[in-house]
Parts: C-alpha cells; sequence; structure tokens
C-alpha cells in the first residue's frame, strides 16, 4: 500500500511540469526568487498527501517511549492535501515582511542563514505568513495549475493540523520516525546528533518521510492550527468537533509537532505531540505550510 502510495505522488508531482523534480542532496536545496523564493520544484515544494487513512498515535507495544497523551493508536482518514517539503525559511519569511509591511517585531527572525527555517516567530506571525503566501500565489500567472485547481476547489494555504502533519511525518503504516522505525542519528537533527543548532532545510535527505518530506523529525518544532487539549484521542471524525478544535479564531494554546535540534530521539517521534503558548517566540519554534480545505 505505501509504495502504491509512493507511486501515486510522484506521478502527480512529474505530471505537473515537463522538468522532473531535482534530486535533493545535503545542503543542495535551491529556491526560485521569482517565486517567493519557495523551492525551485514543479509543485513550488508542495508535495501530494493522497486521500485516505493512516496510523495515528502510539502502539505501546510497539513503541516503548510513548506517552499516555499518544494512545490508543487508531485509523483516521483525510481528503488529499499537499504540504510543504520543508519547513519555511529565513529568506521566504523576509519576502512576506518585505513584500506585505508586516511588522516583524524582532530581528532575530531574519538573523539565522537563508536556508535555515525561520525561527523567533509566534503562532499568529506564521498564520500570518499563510495568509500572505495565499493570497501571493492565487495571484500570480506562475503558480501550478494543480495548486491552482486546488485552490478553485475551495483549499487554502495554513498551517497543517496535527494530523496533517502526522500522516505527511510517517505515512499509513505507524512507524515510529519518518524513515522507520529505529532511530539513526545521521538521519535528523536532534539532540543525539550534536549540531546543538537549526540546520539549513534538506540537509538530511536519507530521514525523508515515505512522502518525501523532510525535516519532520528535529531540526525546529512546527506550530499546527489545533487547539491544544482539545483532542483525546481517538482524534475526532470529520465533523463539527474536528473544526472546533481547529479554529484560528479563538485564543490557547496549540500543537507543536516534530521536536528540535535540543530534543531528544523520544521527542523527535512522529507520534510525540505537546502544546505551546501561541504568543510565545523562541530560537526553536518554526513552521510550514499546507494546502488544504482548512478552516478560515
Amino acid at each position: 500500500m505505501e509504495e502504491n502510495t509512493l507511486k501515486s505522488t510522484r506521478k502527480e508531482e512529474s505530471e505537473s511540469s515537463s522538468d522532473n523534480p531535482r534530486e535533493v542532496r545535503s545542503g543542495d536545496v535551491q529556491f526560485n526568487e521569482g517565486n517567493y523564493y519557495l523551492p525551485h520544484e514543479p509543485l513550488l515544494g508542495f508535495v501530494v498527501i493522497p486521500e485516505g487513512a493512516f496510523l495515528m498515535g502510539s502502539d505501546k507495544s510497539k513503541d516503548r517511549d510513548a506517552a499516555e497523551n499518544e494512545f490508543p493508536q487508531h485509523k483516521v482518514e483525510l481528503p488529499k492535501y499537499y504540504i510543504g517539503r520543508y519547513p519555511v525559511t529565513v529568506e521566504q519569511y523576509r519576502k512576506f515582511v518585505e513584500e506585505s509591511g508586516y511588522i516583524n517585531p524582532n530581528p532575530r527572525t531574519l538573523d539565522s542563514p537563508n536556508n535555515h527555517p525561520v525561527i523567533f516567530v509566534t503562532w499568529h506571525d506564521a498564520m500570518a505568513y499563510c495568509t500572505w503566501l495565499d493570497e501571493s500565489l492565487r495571484r500570480s500567472p506562475q503558480t501550478p495549475a494543480i495548486l491552482t485547481k486546488m485552490f478553485l476547489e475551495g483549499c487554502r494555504v495554513t498551517l497543517p493540523s496535527e494530523a496533517e502533519w502526522e500522516k505527511a511525518a510517517r505515512g499509513v503504516d505507524g512507524r515510529i520516525y519518518p524513515w522507520g522505525d529505529i532511530f539513526d542519528a545521521d538521519k535528523a537533527n536532534t539532540k543525539e546528533k550534536g549540531i546543538n543548532d537549526p540546520s539549513e532545510v534538506g540537509r538530511f535527505p536519507t530521514g525523508a518521510s515515505p512522502y518525501g518530506v523532510l525535516d519532520m523529525c528535529g531540526n525546529v518544532c512546527e506550530w499546527t492550527r489545533s487547539f491544544y487539549g482539545v483532542y483525546d484521542y481517538p482524534y475526532p471524525a470529520e465533523g463539527k468537533e474536528r473544526e472546533a478544535g481547529e479554529d484560528l479564531k479563538i485564543n490557547g494554546y496549540r500543537f507543536i509537532r516534530g521536536g528540535c535540534y535540543f530534543y531528544d530521539r523520544k521527542r523527535t517521534r512522529c507520534a510525540y505531540r505537546t502544546g505551546e503558548n501561541p504568543y510565545n517566540r523562541n530560537g526553536f519554534n518554526g513552521f510550514r505550510v499546507v494546502l488544504c480545505h482548512g478552516p478560515l
């Protein structure tokens, strides 16, 4: 099933352009200045996650590091969506600040190298970037036809929900890390690797998820749109309960996912979940975007 999903994903990406995506090598991700410094790929760095069910949460018999708020492991159905292959970078965020006039209260957001994930951003900063990118891609004549079709079908650029983030990170089979069940310090920027700082996006290509999404384990924690404390597992089915937990207008803690460079292997598992004050701005929280039927 996983192999068929990957074939479908790659086919859809390749059909969007006459050029195939470049192979990503360590430290060799290219970005397109004419497209808001998004990745130089046919879908601008968006990766399709096919419709269907995946295993969310943890199985204690399989994962001895699992926490209580990850139980029970269960199937969750999601419609098709697209997620950023990498976290949003400093250069992408700078483009947003310059073009939108957004007041950037902390200059440290732009202090890191251009190809590093942006940090020192609040949940509200991240949502403001999503709104700007959504509007920019809608009006750009260079937006790929597949993404334009998604916009016409009612999709929008926003932050991923917990479920969207987790499926993109681990695929459908409940694996513990993006690459499998065995931790490998050479596949991610975690405490065990010893870098002790955020690293450039795409530095660990062998740590990719089944869909080819990178940096889902370690490097920087990532904001989601899901409201912390609302979702006891099993995850709510599609409907009002799920929508309430992803309401962008309510205040309160939001789930962050993925762990960061100083988190160990236990806290960088795909199922690990914790919350963060949406007004907090620190040196280890970043974000990535999705294109989905998300809330307004």
